[in-house]
């Protein structure tokens, strides 16, 4: 044997058992015998006394080998060391010992092993290594490609059977944890399964959770899922579940154990120092006032400082082993375990090694993720995750350093532990998976880098409140500028390291403070005073989320560069900090001096003000007793003393704000008053309307001149603010007078400046925003008001949304929403009908009409009772004021006599009906002796033509019934008199033939003339009647029921279905609206809005009574306008002019089912434009239009648009064509949807009688 067991170097290895009813206890550790237990670690020297002499059994075996040492931490972050024995089985074991009856277990202590072992990760498949010293026992979870499969310290491995033992089922020592009756917790670690002289070591781990009874012993191997019994344990691992655990929903984790180290810690380098030299307790240690240097490097690479002052106690023995003492290494680095004191890293200084271990060791390596040989997550953690993974062949080692962490911590004040939100990802110890760290809260973000797979990696959560699902987590590694990637810089920002992981991987164990983020100190104000030929003094006021540490002032003349420059310690009272320069410091010089202000915080956090004195020299003036007064939006005063030996000639003063440099630079030329005794007063008023109206910082200097040619210069450095704009204020605002058609609004708005406009955006609730209309509201005096009329909104009901926006004169806006109620319409009221004008052919009707809102339409339905309502007929009432009129005419009824029958129905604009009965009304044949022409019927209508039946009656008889016809179309020229022939009784019939009449389609005009035989004549005009083509492919044709139109080639246009449209203007005259709707076939009118007389816009003297007819008869409509622009100017007043007159008749975008043409007729003489100038003009006008809401769209000649007007802009917006040819003979490849071919302006349509009966027809379709 190479080493024997000496009874002066053995230390105390097990706690000597205290008999009791079957029971040894081992783990008991209470109040009365806790100090027996422990060996201090505070002497000058670590030598170790005797065990306990009731120890005989073990210490009367001097053969075993003693194979190493290990090391334990109290409760009282006191370092035990203690020799290890040769643990291999079947050889002297410890009957007094309180074992367990175990399931198969791997013993690593087996002296068949290394000094370390190496093993596979199962996991991460990366190599790992433990000491056999450190830990003997582990969970024995099978075989698996000839290694055996174990589990210790949280870490799942491989290893090779022949570097340990599989102890089979029997009764052996295997590390557990115990509460002591304190509460506190504490991990017991079997170094030797026969239990010899080990089995009272523990680490203290802290305090112990609530569902761990005191004085039990329980078993874990990963140090987070307990068991009251080791077999149960072990099956729950080999089916990778922790189920059966006492806590299998409250995992156990170590605060300071899974603390990440990119933290910091809340203690003063002074208050670590205090801490550490009284704990080592020694002059010799080397920990002594080392607490500023891990605070220092703690801020510079990011690592904790009390826990790397944990870890150097730890590996250091409290800064007095031989390798800290002989090579200042506080941190074991290098020490490897085959040759620690050899291979151990020497510094020249304490303070290099803290700096190596904090940059190299640990912000470079071990907590950057991308240094993936070492990189296990950057906290202490055990052997499956955290630094310990690698750092140490100890497998219990991250657990002794966060005990010795909490005993530092709650050693000063207690003010760390629970400080931090602590996230631990796979928490529940049975999932391995990598976690992604991401730039930004989205899956999509750059991933900065991933974490191992191994379960329980823990991450600082900065922000409990998450983003998109994420948590906001310190990251672990250093990353670059632009935070896109792992830097491999050492120094850290703790502020702007950080990445994102999802919230559903993450698991809270600590619920701590949200992470602050240090602000730079705050220079609030700066000024310069009693400036002087001997110096002046600077006073500032300073302020820091965390402490200011100390503000710096240094100083120097402008010449000579920095010959004079001198550092300055301002004196602090408070938060304000002041410094007093001497000129005699500086050389006594004059001139410009310059002094710099640093303000540090703790964290050495920096910020920065500059400032430039002017000091008088002898002779020259001196500007004295600076005064700037309270900045307002206007501007501020400047007033000051000046001081002269000889008469001040001027006083300047320059100002310019901080923006845009010197851009808005102005001498203001002061006003200067002598005060006698060579003082002057002297003032001017800076106003801010001379410098833009900007905001923010202004700067004014002060240029004193005398009669000698001597100047002086002040710079004013007190910081002069001009208050930044406020948006105007709405004090009230309100929706008042509301009913059907209209509302008022009302706003009070003020303004620190000027109050430049006052608009209020509107819309109805129904169909989004699709009559959103913008409002500018009248000005009285501050009362912003404007009536709203319903009808540009369609006359919906319910919400209307009002949002007044309030501007001011630099842009700034308010805004205040409002609700108007609009009340639901009421159906129109009839009253007072009346009958007058009764003849034999026909009779009036009249009545009031009335509406909340508006009557659009009064129709009167007409029969006789004679055949029922065979000859019913709605007529279309017309309304003026109020009154609604209509003639019933016995031609519109067959010309019968009797009884006939009206009612009345009133329409509003949502379609609501009122009615009543007219009456019945009798019209009786007339007894003049002419004949009685009545009971007219047509019947047999086709291509061919139509039959006229009627029956004529007379005293003295009937000799002939003529029917004189023609076509509406050319006069009379076709005109013949047909004769009807008697059918029988009183009945006489006549065919009309279409080939009589040159075969012609269209309106057909027929008279009946009876003679009786005496000679008497009487006469009737019957209504038109067309005689409509269903078969000849030409003009207007009705296929199955729809129009289509043919041109003069015989082509389809289209190929569809086409609606036939007119436009007219006042050069129509009264057109008889009646009768075009009756039988002028027509689908829709475009109606002139304007016309240009003398020179001059106005509206088209007949535009209101062809919108009302339009209305009337509903009639779909758009109306045009004839372009005379010059300019887009021009243009736009034009839409300007068109959008009056439709909102004057409210005339909505839904109501103009063709739109708003732009009609563009001029060629480029009349214009004297460019094709690109037009197409400017064109969009204009269309634009404009479109701001309201409306569609505008071009008509103009084929010609044109093939030369003058061919640009694409003006092609794409145009849809309406005239080209008066045989075909249409134009495509438009820019445009596609409704469009218009107006092939005529020669039409004759019933009902148009001006312009010598013509009028211009269109058809329609689509494109």
């Amino acid at each position: 044997m190479k080493n024997k067991l000496s009874k002066k170097a053995v230390a105390s290895l097990m706690v000597v058992g205290m008999t009791m009813p079957n029971t040894t206890i081992v783990n008991a550790i209470n109040e009365l015998d806790q100090e027996s237990t422990i060996i201090e670690n505070n002497n000058e020297s670590q030598s170790v006394e005797s065990v306990n002499d009731n120890q005989q059994n073990v210490n009367s075996t001097q053969e075993r080998d003693i194979i190493g040492q290990t090391q334990f931490v109290d409760e009282n972050g006191n370092i035990k060391i203690v020799d290890v024995l040769d643990g291999t089985t079947g050889e002297e074991f410890d009957l007094n010992a309180r074992t367990v009856v175990t399931a198969n277990m791997v013993n690593f202590n087996f002296s068949g092993a290394g000094e370390t072992t190496k093993y596979i990760d199962y996991y991460t498949k990366q190599e790992g290594y433990l000491s056999k010293v450190s830990a003997a026992d582990a969970a024995y979870l099978g075989e698996e490609d000839g290694k055996v499969k174990f589990m210790i310290s949280g870490v799942t491995g491989l290893v090779e059977k022949k570097y340990v033992e599989i102890v089979p089922q029997g009764t052996y020592y295997a590390s557990n944890y115990e509460v002591n009756s304190k509460g506190k917790l504490y991990h017991y670690i079997s170094n030797n399964v026969n239990a010899t002289k080990n089995e009272g070591n523990y680490n203290y781990v802290g305090e112990g959770p609530s569902y761990l009874t005191k004085g039990v012993e329980y078993y874990s191997y990963d140090g987070h899922y307990f068991y009251s019994d080791y077999n149960t344990m072990i099956n729950d691992y080999k089916n990778n579940t922790r189920a059966n655990s006492i806590n299998p929903n409250n995992p156990y984790y170590s605060y300071f154990q899974y603390l990440p180290l990119r933290s910091k810690t809340s203690y003063t380098g002074a208050q670590l120092t205090s801490y550490l030299n009284n704990k080592a307790n020694s002059s010799e240690s080397k920990l002594n006032n080392t607490g500023d240097i891990f605070v220092k490097y703690q801020n510079q690479y990011g690592v904790n400082a009390l826990m790397a002052a944990s870890f150097a106690a730890l590996e250091s023995g409290w800064g007095k082993s031989d390798i800290a003492k002989r090579k200042n290494n506080l941190f074991g680095l290098n020490a490897t375990d085959n040759n620690p004191g050899g291979n151990a890293d020497s510094f020249n200084a304490v303070d290099d090694c803290i700096m190596n271990f904090t940059s190299s060791w640990m912000s470079k390596r071990y907590l950057n993720a991308t240094y993936s040989s070492l990189f296990r997550g950057g906290y202490f953690g055990d052997k499956a995750s955290g630094i310990f993974g690698k750092y140490s062949s100890d497998p219990y080692e991250g657990e002794k350093c966060a005990s010795i962490a909490e005993n530092m911590d709650a050693g000063i004040s207690s003010k760390d532990k629970g400080n931090y939100t602590i996230g631990i990802k796979d928490i529940s110890s049975i999932t391995h998976t990598s976690l992604d760290v991401l730039k930004d809260s989205n899956i999509n973000s750059t991933k900065l880098y991933s974490t191992i797979s191994n379960s329980s990696c823990a991450f600082i959560i900065r922000k409990k409140d998450t983003e998109n699902g994420y948590y906001q987590v310190q990251s672990d590694s250093v990353l670059n500028n632009d935070r896109t990637n792992v830097s491999t810089n050492a120094e850290y920002d703790y502020d702007e390291s950080y990445g994102y992981v999802n919230k559903n991987d993450l698991t809270i164990i600590n619920n701590g403070n949200d992470v602050r983020v240090n602000q730079a100190p705050v220079i609030e104000s700066a000024e310069v005073t009693d400036i002087t030929a001997d110096g002046y003094t600077v006073t500032c006021k300073i302020t820091d989320d965390g402490g200011v540490d100390r503000v710096l002032m240094p100083t120097w003349t402008d010449k000579n560069g920095q010959d004079d420059l001198r550092w300055y310690t301002a004196n602090k009272n408070g938060n304000t900090y002041t410094l007093k320069v001497k000129t005699s410091n500086h050389n006594n010089e004059g001139g410009t001096y310059y002094t710099h202000i640093y303000a540090y915080d703790t964290e050495e956090k920096q910020s920065k003000r500059e400032l430039t004195i002017s000091v008088p020299e002898k002779g020259k003036p001196e500007i004295k007793n600076v005064e700037v007064s309270t900045p307002t939006r206007a501007g501020y005063t400047v007033t000051c003393t000046v001081e002269s030996s000889t008469a001040i000639t001027r006083v300047l003063m320059p100002t310019w704000t901080n923006k845009n440099g010197q851009d808005d630079l102005v001498w203001h030329n002061a006003k200067v008053e002598s005060q006698g005794n060579g003082k002057y007063k002297v003032s001017y008023t800076v106003k801010t309307s001379d410098h833009n109206n900007e905001d923010g910082r202004y700067i004014t200097h002060i240029y004193a001149y005398n009669s000698a040619g001597k100047e002086a210069c002040y710079q004013i450095t007190k910081d002069i603010e001009i208050p930044e704009n406020q948006a105007p204020v709405i004090e009230s605002a309100e929706v008042t007078d509301v009913n059907r058609k209209s509302f008022e609004i009302k706003a009070h708005v003020t303004d620190d400046s000027k109050v430049d406009r006052v608009l209020a955006a509107v819309w109805t609730d129904k169909n989004g925003q699709d009559d959103l209309r913008w409002y500018t509201l009248q000005n009285d005096g501050g009362l912003y008001y404007l009536d709203i009329n319903m009808n540009e909104h369609n006359y919906e009901t319910g919400s209307v949304n009002v949002h007044v926006y309030a501007y001011d004169d630099e842009g700034k806006q308010t805004k205040k929403e409002l609700l108007a109620e609009i009340p639901q319409n009421q159906a129109p009221v009839i009253t007072n009908v009346a009958i007058s004008d009764i003849t034999n052919d026909s009779y009036k009707i009249t009545c009031n009409v009335s509406d909340d809102l508006q009557v659009t339409s009064v129709k009167m339905p007409t029969w006789t009772e004679n055949g029922g309502q065979d000859d019913i007929v709605w007529h279309e009432a017309e309304v003026n004021n109020g009154v609604a009129t209509f003639t019933v005419n016995r031609k519109d009824h067959n010309f019968e006599y009797g009884n006939y029958i009206t009612h009345i129905y009133a329409y509003d604009a949502e379609g609501l009906t009122g009615s009543e009965i007219g009456g019945t009304i009798t019209l009786k044949e007339p007894e003049d002796g002419k004949p009685v022409i009545k009971n007219v019927y047509i019947t047999d209508a086709n291509d061919d033509g139509f039959t006229i039946t009627c029956e004529v009656t007379a005293k003295d008889g009937i000799r002939d019934v003529l029917i004189p016809t023609w076509t509406y179309k050319s006069g009379q020229d076709d005109i013949i008199w047909h004769k009807a022939n008697n059918i029988g009784g009183n009945k006489y019939s006549c065919r009309i033939l279409r080939k009589d009449h040159k075969s012609e389609f269209g309106a057909y005009v027929s008279h009946i003339y009876a003679y009786t035989t005496t000679n008497v004549e009487n006469h009737i005009e019957l209504n038109y009647h067309n005689i409509v083509n269903t078969t000849v492919a030409q003009g207007w044709t009705y296929i199955n029921g729809e129009k289509y139109f043919f041109d003069n080639k015989g082509n389809m246009v289209g190929n569809m279905p086409c609606k036939k449209v007119v436009d007219i203007s006042s050069y129509n005259g009264d057109i008889d609206w009646e009768t075009a709707v009756k039988y002028g076939d027509i689908d829709g009118v475009i109606i002139r809005i304007v016309n240009h007389h003398n020179g001059s816009y106005q509206e088209d003297p007949k535009f209101a009574r062809n919108l009302e007819a339009c209305r009337r008869y509903n009639i779909p409509f758009g109306v045009y306008i004839y372009d005379y622009s010059h300019s887009t100017g021009d243009a736009y007043n034009e839409a300007e002019l068109v959008m009056s007159i439709l909102r004057k008749y409210n005339v909505s975008a839904s109501e103009l089912k063709y739109n708003i043409y732009f009609d563009m007729e001029r060629n480029q003489n009349s214009t004297g434009l460019n094709s690109q100038q037009m197409s400017d003009i064109a969009a204009t006008f269309i634009n404009r239009i479109s701001n309201y809401g409306y569609r505008a769209y071009i008509y103009s000649y084929r010609s044109l648009l093939n030369e003058y007007l061919n640009t694409p802009y003006i092609w794409s917006q145009t849809n309406w064509l005239a080209a008066y040819t045989n075909t249409m003979g134009w495509s438009n490849p820019y445009y596609h949807g409704s469009f218009g071919w107006q092939y005529t302006s020669g039409g004759v349509i019933p009902g148009f009688n001006g312009n010598n009966g013509y009028v211009d027809v269109s058809c329609w379709f689509e494109i």
